[in-house]
C-alpha cells in the first residue's frame, strides 16, 4: 500500500501546484492541455508500475494498465476541480465511473478463475486500491467549488477572490439569459467594486463585466450610462487597435474590445442614430466570422435602415440574418426577433398580407419553443397589435395589447419598462377609440409610476407626454396639448438631440397644439422641420410624413394659400390611398381635411360631399361615440347653416351633441357652447 500511497498523493500535490499556477497566470490558459496531456501519461505510467505485481501472475498487465488509466483520469478530474468544476463531473460520469465497472468485472471475472492465494489477494487489493481512487476522486468532485477553494485556500486568497467574481459575472450572464435585468446589474455591480478593491481593472474579466453591465444598462433603457460604461473599455484601445500589438493584447482581449465596438453600435442604433452605428458594426464585422455572430450584426444593420426608412434593404439584412441563423441550425431569440422585425417591416412596406404571414409563423415559433406565456411571446404579440393598430383592426389590437400586458404583468411587474410600454400601447388604443374614461385613468397611472421609476427625458416618459398630448387635444384643451407636447419635445433634443426622427414626432405634435391656439407662423416652423427630418429618415410619402404634410396643408388654409393647400392634400389623399386604403381612418381624416379646405373655397356642396364621404369611413371604422364622427357632424351642421337648412343643421348639431357630451361631460366648455347654438337654433325657429 505504500507504493500507491506515495503515487497518488504525489499526483495529488503535483496537480495542486499546476492549478495553483494556472489561477495565478491567466496566460498560462494556453499551456494547460499540454501539460495535463504531460503529466496525465507520466500518471499512466506510474499507475503501471504502482499496480505492478511482486510477482508475475495471469493478466496482471491488462489490469496495471487500466488502473493506470484510472490514476491518470483521476487527475484530470482534480486539476479541472481548479480550472473548470464541469470537467470534474464530466470525468467522474463518462469516465471513471465506466472505468471502475470495468475494474471490478475484470478483477472479479480473474479473482473467480484463479486458485492461488497470492493472485486472490492481488485482485482483492487492486478492487481496493481502484476503489480509494475512485471515491478520493468523487468526493473531490462533488464538493462546490467555491466550498472546495474557500477551505482550500482562505477567504482572503486570490484564487477565492477570482473564483467568486467569476461567478457573480456567470450568474448574471444567466440572469440575462432569464430578463432578470435588474438582479444582473446588482451582480455585475459587485464585480465592478470588488475589482476596483483589489486593484484589478485592466484584466479581461473586468473588461467582459463591463461590456454585460453596458449591455444591461442598454437592455433597461439607460443608454446615457451604458455608453459610459463601454467607453471605459474602449480608451484601453484608444490609441492602437488590439491587432496590431499582439503582444499587449492576445484575443481574448480582442474579443472584448469588439464586442464593446457591437454594444456601441446598439446603443448608437437605438438612439436612432444609424449612421455611426452602421460604421461600428462594420469595425465588428473585421472581427467576427462565425455564422450565430454575422446573424446578430445583420440583424441589426437591418434595424438600422428600417430607421431611416430604407425598407427593402432593411428586408435584404433580415433576410441575410435568418439565413446564417438557419445556417448555423440557431432557432433561438434572435432568430424570433428577426422575422418578428421583418415583419413589422413588412408592415412599413404597407406588405399587411406578408406581415401576417411571418407574425402566424413567429406566433407558433414561440409558443412552441417558450409556451404561451413567455416574455418571447410578447414580442410577437405587440407586432400584431401594431399590425392591427395601423389596419385599424382596434378590437383585435385591444387583445393582442391586453393578453401581452398579461404576461408581462406576470413576468416582469406591473411596473417594469415592458409591461409600461405595452400600456400605452393600450392608451394609444384608447384614445384612437375615443375611450377618453380609460384612457385618463390608465395615463394617470402611467404618469405615476415613471414620475418615480424613470428618467422624465426618457424614451418611455416622452411617448407618454406625446399620448397626453394628443388626449388635451381631443379634449380641445389646447393649453396642456401644447405643455405635454413641449415636454416631450424637450426630453427627445436631450436624449436625441434635434434633429433625430423621434424629436420630429414631438414637433409634429407641439406645431398641432399651436394650430389649435391659432399660432400659426409658429405652427408652419415646426411643421416644416418635422416634414425635412422626416423626408430625410424616411422619405416622401410615408405615413409619419403625409401626417405632418396634413397639418401644414391646414396651416396654409388659414393664410389663404387655398392653392399650395389643395396640392398637398391631394398628395396625402393619394399617398394613403396607396398605403392604407380608402376605407381607412386616415384616409377619411384627409377627405375630412379636404371638405374644409371646399368650405373655403365656398365651394360647399363638394364639401358636404367629402364629409359624408369621411362619415361613411368613420361610422364603418368605430363605435358610434367617435369624437371624429362628432366632429363631422358638427362640421355638417355648420354647412347646412350656411344654407339656411335649420331643420338638417339642427339634427346634426344634436347628433354631434350627443357624442360630444358622452365624450367630454356636461360641463366641458365647448358641449356648453354647442347646446347654446342649438337653444338658439331652436329659439329662431319657434
Amino acid at each position: 500500500m505504500k507504493r500507491i500511497e506515495i503515487g497518488f498523493l504525489s499526483f495529488f500535490l503535483v496537480s495542486l501546484i499546476l492549478s495553483f499556477l494556472v489561477k495565478l497566470n491567466e496566460y498560462m490558459v494556453d499551456v494547460v492541455p499540454f501539460l495535463i496531456t504531460v503529466l496525465s501519461a507520466i500518471y499512466l505510467v506510474g499507475g503501471y508500475f504502482i499496480f505492478k505485481p511482486k510477482k508475475e501472475i495471469k493478466y496482471w498487465k491488462l489490469l496495471a494498465i487500466v488502473n493506470g488509466i484510472l490514476i491518470s483520469l483521476a487527475f484530470v478530474l482534480v486539476l479541472g476541480k481548479f480550472i473548470e468544476n464541469k470537467i470534474s463531473f464530466f470525468v467522474v460520469f463518462l469516465y471513471l465511473i465506466p472505468l471502475l465497472l470495468l475494474i471490478i468485472y475484470l478483477a472479479y471475472k480473474y479473482f473467480q478463475k484463479s486458485s492461488e492465494k497470492n493472485e486472490k489477494l492481488y485482485y482483492r487489493n487492486l478492487l481496493t486500491r481502484s476503489a480509494i481512487i475512485f471515491l478520493i476522486s468523487l468526493i473531490i468532485s462533488i464538493i462546490p467549488e467555491p466550498v472546495f477553494v474557500k477551505h482550500f485556500y482562505g477567504e482572503n486568497s486570490e484564487i477565492y477572490y477570482e473564483l467568486e467574481q467569476w461567478d457573480r459575472l456567470n450568474q448574471a450572464s444567466a440572469l440575462i439569459t432569464y430578463n432578470e435585468f435588474q438582479k444582473a446589474k446588482d451582480k455585475l455591480n459587485k464585480v465592478v467594486y470588488y475589482s476596483k478593491l483589489h486593484n484589478d481593472v485592466s484584466s479581461v474579466r473586468y473588461q467582459k463585466c463591463l461590456n454585460e453591465l453596458a449591455y444591461v444598462n442598454y437592455l433597461l433603457g439607460d443608454y446615457i450610462t451604458a455608453d459610459s460604461i463601454v467607453d471605459i473599455t474602449l480608451k484601453l484601445y484608444k490609441y492602437d487597435l488590439p491587432e496590431d500589438i499582439p503582444n499587449k493584447y492576445d484575443i481574448i482581449y480582442q474579443k472584448q474590445y469588439y464586442r464593446a465596438n457591437y454594444y456601441k453600435a446598439l446603443l448608437f442604433s437605438s438612439m436612432h442614430i444609424p449612421y455611426i452605428s452602421d460604421s461600428l458594426f462594420a469595425i465588428t464585422l473585421n472581427y467576427y466570422s462565425d455564422d450565430k455572430s454575422l446573424s446578430s450584426i445583420y440583424y441589426r444593420l437591418g434595424n438600422n435602415k428600417n430607421i431611416v426608412g430604407n425598407y427593402k434593404n432593411a428586408d435584404s439584412l433580415y433576410r441575410l440574418s435568418v439565413l446564417y441563423r438557419e445556417k448555423a441550425d440557431i432557432k433561438d431569440d434572435l432568430y424570433l426577433w428577426t422575422i418578428t422585425d421583418m415583419a413589422k417591416n413588412s408592415i412599413n412596406m404597407f406588405n399587411y398580407r406578408r406581415a401576417d404571414s411571418l407574425l402566424s409563423i413567429c406566433y407558433n415559433i414561440a409558443k412552441s419553443q417558450y409556451g404561451a406565456n413567455h416574455l418571447e411571446t410578447t414580442r410577437v404579440l405587440d407586432a400584431n397589435m401594431i399590425l392591427n393598430l395601423q389596419l385599424a383592426n382596434y378590437d383585435k389590437a385591444q387583445e393582442n395589447c391586453v393578453e401581452s400586458m398579461a404576461i408581462k404583468e406576470k413576468n416582469m411587474g406591473n411596473e417594469s419598462y415592458g409591461y409600461l410600454q405595452s400600456s400605452l400601447d393600450l392608451a394609444t388604443i384608447y384614445l384612437s377609440t375615443s375611450k377618453y374614461n380609460k384612457a385618463d385613468s390608465l395615463l394617470k397611472e402611467i404618469e405615476r409610476i415613471i414620475e418615480y421609476n424613470f428618467d422624465l427625458r426618457g424614451p418611455l416618459a416622452t411617448r407618454l407626454f406625446d399620448e397626453l398630448s394628443t388626449y388635451n387635444r381631443d379634449f380641445m384643451d389646447f393649453d396642456k396639448a401644447y405643455y405635454y407636447a413641449n415636454k416631450s419635445l424637450n426630453g427627445r433634443i436631450y436624449t436625441r438631440g434635434m434633429y433625430h426622427i423621434n424629436t420630429a414626432t414631438s414637433y409634429h405634435n407641439l406645431a398641432a397644439a399651436l394650430y389649435y391656439q391659432s399660432k400659426y407662423s409658429q405652427a408652419d416652423s415646426l411643421y416644416t422641420l418635422s416634414l425635412d427630418i422626416k423626408r430625410y429618415y424616411s422619405g416622401y410619402g410615408s405615413p409619419s410624413y403625409t401626417n405632418s404634410l396634413n397639418g401644414l396643408a391646414l396651416v396654409y388654409i388659414e393664410y389663404d394659400s387655398l392653392n399650395e393647400a389643395e396640392s398637398y392634400l391631394d398628395y396625402c389623399l393619394e399617398s394613403n390611398e396607396i398605403s392604407f386604403g380608402t376605407n381607412h381612418p386616415n384616409y377619411a381624416a384627409i377627405l375630412s381635411n379636404i371638405a374644409y379646405l371646399r368650405v373655403e373655397q365656398n365651394q360647399i356642396s363638394d364639401a358636404k360631399s367629402y364629409y359624408l364621404s369621411a362619415l361613411y369611413i368613420y361610422e364603418n371604422t368605430y363605435m358610434s361615440n367617435h369624437i371624429q364622427i362628432a366632429r363631422v357632424y358638427y362640421e355638417l351642421g355648420n354647412i347646412e347653416m350656411n344654407r339656411d337648412k335649420i331643420d338638417k343643421a339642427l339634427d346634426y348639431y344634436l347628433k354631434a351633441n350627443e357624442i360630444y357630451e358622452t365624450l367630454l361631460g356636461n360641463d366641458h366648455y365647448f358641449v356648453n357652447d354647442l347646446k347654446r347654438k342649438i337653444e338658439n337654433i331652436k329659439g329662431d325657429s319657434k
